[in-house]
């Protein structure tokens, strides 16, 4: 089953248990984590991980890479990412 970690924003924000800024921290934060552990046990499959940096920086561009916002979550998922894909060349 495919998860929208878009939808679980919303939803988290639609039912008043997070702010919205809060929300999409939580849920770029969680995408990023589950990005990285795909992308970890795909080993040999670096676009995956490129097209989920790819997503991660569209998210701060259109943030506009504002400090207060889900910017710099992005950016530091985007970076971390590199970890597993660089891991593949080995």
């Amino acid at each position: 089953m495919p998860l929208s970690f878009a939808a679980i924003g919303l939803l988290l924000r639609r039912y008043g248990w997070a702010s919205e800024l809060t929300a999409a921290m939580i849920c770029v934060s969680i995408a990023s984590i589950s990005g990285f552990a795909i992308q970890w046990s795909l080993r040999r499959t670096p676009t995956y991980g490129i097209s989920v940096i790819w997503a991660l920086i569209a998210i701060a561009v259109a943030n506009e890479f504002a400090l207060d916002s889900v910017a710099p979550v992005a950016i530091v998922g985007a970076i971390a990412m590199l970890w597993p894909i660089y891991r593949t060349r080995g």
